[in-house]
């Protein structure tokens, strides 16, 4: 909750204080509810905000309900964060949720129900990414909050090449597609660890 978020805000600025500003790479994981008073904290004190996507369409059930509509607002507040030029790592949290990361990538980009395609426009819609940043989350953003950035991430020489060929292009597909788009090879340190027949 927004109160744990801030704690953990309040302990690293502390720790800073008393010993200096190290590249410790800190990071709240399930930061899903700040308040708005913490949101530009997270680049100050160059804390990374780690969420799981899908937590967010599971939550929007209940979550008005359990802590307020204005406190909602500021739940998975993807689009706050990196306007506030807070560093964000995205994973699956399986096996709490599952390991698909087409599920991961659909919640991110339209905030609607992975069961039931709701609400219209998503929920609270002006946190919605695109699809590029939401890649780039779950794949940079989450090599640089284990410090492994100059070795996977991205796909540049001298990396491990670990990667995926889709069935779909998912820059051109509508967001529906998302969820049907299967994953016809991969490769893990360049050695190709699945390929469907």
């Amino acid at each position: 909750g927004d109160k744990g978020v801030n704690w953990v805000l309040n302990a690293v600025e502390k720790a800073r204080l008393m010993f200096g500003d190290k590249d410790a790479r800190h990071r709240i994981e399930h930061a899903q509810v700040v308040a708005p008073s913490d949101f530009a904290r997270f680049k100050a004190l160059g804390v990374i905000a780690s969420m799981q996507p899908t937590h967010c369409t599971t939550d929007m059930r209940f979550c008005e309900r359990r802590v307020g509509l204005e406190r909602s607002k500021n739940a998975y507040a993807w689009r706050t964060l990196l306007d506030a030029g807070a560093r964000l790592a995205f994973g699956s949290d399986w096996p709490v949720e599952p390991l698909d990361p087409m599920r991961g990538l659909y919640s991110a980009v339209t905030r609607k129900s992975i069961e039931f395609d709701v609400p219209e426009g998503g929920w609270f819609p002006e946190q919605k990414l695109t699809m590029a940043e939401a890649i780039t989350l779950f794949t940079k953003g989450a090599a640089y909050a284990s410090f492994e950035e100059s070795v996977k991430g991205s796909l540049e020489p001298g990396r491990l090449a670990d990667l995926v060929l889709l069935g779909k292009d998912l820059f051109t597909i509508e967001p529906k597609e998302i969820l049907s788009t299967e994953v016809l090879m991969t490769v893990l340190g360049g050695r190709v660890v699945y390929e469907k027949k």
